[in-house]
């Protein structure tokens, strides 16, 4: 029961809020972008949603994995994303262009771990100063 607990806290959880995002970012993306006025998310596109979704949060164990380095957990996971791109849109959602899909996510990866790289480099710099300026005054 407490694995049960454990899984739904650390990756139902967090599928679902990234479920209910890109359902209204896709929906809000229709919207604007005016495709067509016939779009409908069918009980297919929810359920690669989720699927996408599911295998995102149980991938982000490897980031908190304190053994690797940030290169080795970035390049692990990205062969998860490109893998769960493959497996929710491209199987499940049969999609016709499978390398332009797979280049348009590795494009997005990218971008996202330039982020995370810069934020990450920014953040270090900041606990790294304010950890050398620091006296123990007890043993």
């Amino acid at each position: 029961m407490e694995s049960f607990k454990k899984f739904v806290k650390t990756t139902l959880y967090p599928a679902c809020l990234i479920f209910t995002a890109l359902i209204f970012a896709v929906s809000l993306l229709y919207e604007l972008m005016d495709f067509n006025r016939s779009f409908a998310l069918t009980p297919i596109a929810l359920i690669q949603f989720f699927v996408f979704s599911l295998i995102l949060c149980w991938s982000k164990d490897i980031f908190n994995d304190e053994k690797m380095s940030f290169a080795t957990s970035h390049f692990l996971h990205y062969v998860i994303f490109l893998f769960n791109v493959m497996i929710s849109f491209i199987f499940i959602g049969q999609r016709g262009n499978f390398i332009g899909t797979l280049v348009a996510f590795s494009l997005l990866y990218l971008i996202g771990a330039l982020i995370a790289l810069i934020v990450r480099k920014t953040t270090k710099k900041k606990t790294s100063s304010k950890s050398s300026s620091y006296k123990k005054q007890f043993k």
